[in-house]
């Protein structure tokens, strides 16, 4: 095992030719959709359950990118809506949290009928009960899913993605999410995905060019829908991937943005 990345770990291996180092031209705001990802992306990645801290900075770039792409700027993250509500408090758009599987469009929310489901709390008192023998794994409950965070307990990473693999096998309706590289696996519903709201969504701006901006493995099913549509897929960070294009941080990427919009966001 000695040697082996997460992405071999997990059978992962991109036959995609190495991307562009650097962002694409500047699209007309008017004529794309801007799809964002936000852990790794936007802000960078902390441990779990250490505080995230979203810049004013990047609130105003949200908020810029929204009004200059008249409402095609979205969200798109495996967070909970509840975390992105409460990160981008005055961001109108379109919001696709726990990936995909909560959704705020034009101002209506849904959420996956998994929500407050017997099966969900099966799952979630099954997980606890297991991670209780280990204090350094953390569970997560999202509103349609439930997460292992072994970040602190990287020794484990082997046996805990085995059990959550067998919990998830043996529980209809729901499938197995690695998150994050080495950090976490989550459960969740299996007829939701990032990729499946970018191809819903695509429909409601069928003229526009989509772009995708993100960093995780989950990232990579969006890439390969926004190529299909011919647009521009961005990863940001190491990794193999599908993308177009590699940013190498957060800050790559709001510089990339706000070259964008050709004016600075204060």
């Amino acid at each position: 095992m000695q040697g082996l990345d997460f992405y071999e770990l997990i059978g992962f291996r991109s036959d995609h030719p190495e991307p562009h180092h650097g962002p694409p031209d500047a699209p007309r705001l008017d004529r794309v959709v801007i799809f964002l990802n936000f852990d790794g992306t936007l802000v960078d990645i902390v441990s779990f359950p250490d505080p995230v801290s979203v810049p004013a900075a990047t609130r105003a770039l949200v908020n810029e990118l929204h009004q200059r792409t008249g409402g095609a700027t979205v969200l798109l993250s495996g967070r909970s809506m509840r975390d992105l509500d409460r990160f981008f408090p005055d961001f109108p758009g379109t919001i696709i949290g726990s990936h995909g599987a909560e959704q705020r469009i034009g101002g209506k929310l849904w959420q996956h009928s998994a929500k407050d489901s017997r099966e969900l709390a099966r799952l979630v008192q099954m997980i606890r009960g297991w991670a209780d023998s280990e204090p350094d794994l953390l569970v997560e409950e999202k509103p349609c899913s439930v997460v292992q965070h072994f970040n602190r307990a990287p020794d484990r990473m082997a046996e805990a993605l085995n059990f959550m693999e067998c919990v998830a096998a043996h529980s209809e309706g729901f499938v197995l999410h690695r998150v994050k590289l080495k950090t976490a696996a989550e459960i969740l519903p299996d007829n939701v995905s990032k990729h499946q709201a970018v191809e819903a969504l695509m429909k409601q701006w069928p003229s526009r060019t989509p772009i995708a901006f993100g960093d995780d493995l989950g990232d990579e099913d969006v890439f390969e829908a926004v190529n299909r549509f011919g647009g521009q897929s961005i990863k940001v960070g190491d990794g193999d991937t599908c993308a177009m294009f590699r940013l190498a941080g957060p800050g790559e990427v709001h510089d990339t943005l706000l070259d964008w919009l050709g004016t600075a966001v204060r």
